[in-house]
């Protein structure tokens, strides 16, 4: 056989290593979730205040809430420390969920948590599932996710492709008056190469930072789909009311 036959050998290979190699690290990760469940400690990365912070204020705006937790007396009774020892959420928006559910209080009892509590306490097994599918989604500060769903940002393209179009004609422009008006025509050029250059370096750290923060919310709705697929595996028993699977 020769080397180039081995090529879809190697490859098939390859695949099967990454399948191996996902799959066991899997179950060493359910292994893990499953002792820090019994209170064993788990290493997560700490999220940043000033994001959870971030992501609670515009929170605040969008759901109704009876009282907040202003910043002052959050400090002065020092719970971002009481947060730290709760935080054992294993993605940014189950942080910014616990986050926002000590900072933005409802008077009214919340039953829902309970009952959650509840049923992953009967049901070990899909606990872990969904715990690995957050925790593969995984922490990322400043993320803007519910910023970027609740204010799409609408923008004129028409607008922006015009101020395209005139940015990139203008040295055209400058190199054909240069024969008439030299020192006029040498100034334009020279001006609109360089504010073309710092304009272009802004707008594409700009498309990055958009493409970094949509980028994880794109893992959300990844997440959301395998979480969705959890749920239909499972089957509601009729004593308990739980799920089951």
């Amino acid at each position: 056989m020769d080397k180039l036959g081995w090529l879809p050998i190697g490859f098939v290979g390859l695949i099967i290593i990454m399948v191996l190699t996902n799959r066991i690290a899997t179950i060493r990760l359910r292994k893990k979730l499953a002792k820090a469940w019994e209170g064993k400690p788990f290493f997560i990365k700490n999220d940043s205040e000033e994001s959870l912070v971030e992501t609670m204020l515009l929170a605040s705006t969008l759901q109704p809430t009876d009282s907040q937790v202003d910043g002052q007396t959050w400090h002065d009774l020092d719970m971002h420390r009481v947060f730290d020892q709760l935080n054992h959420t294993q993605s940014s928006i189950g942080a910014e969920a616990l986050f926002q559910k000590m900072r933005l209080i409802n008077f009214q009892p919340d039953a829902s948590l309970q009952e959650l509590e509840d049923f992953f306490e009967h049901h070990p097994d899909l606990r872990l599932k969904v715990q690995v599918v957050m925790n593969q989604l995984g922490k990322k500060n400043h993320n803007m996710a519910r910023s970027i769903v609740a204010n799409p940002g609408k923008q004129d393209s028409r607008i922006y492709l015009s101020l395209y179009i005139f940015l990139a004609c203008l040295p055209v422009l400058s190199l054909f008056f240069l024969p008439f008006f030299q020192i006029q025509a040498m100034s334009v050029l020279i001006a609109s190469v360089t504010f073309n250059i710092i304009f272009s370096s802004i707008r594409n750290w700009s498309n990055k930072m958009r493409l970094d923060q949509v980028s994880y919310l794109v893992r959300i709705f990844d997440s959301a789909e395998k979480l969705s697929r959890l749920a239909l595996q499972k089957k509601r028993n009729p004593q308990t009311g739980y799920p089951t699977i």
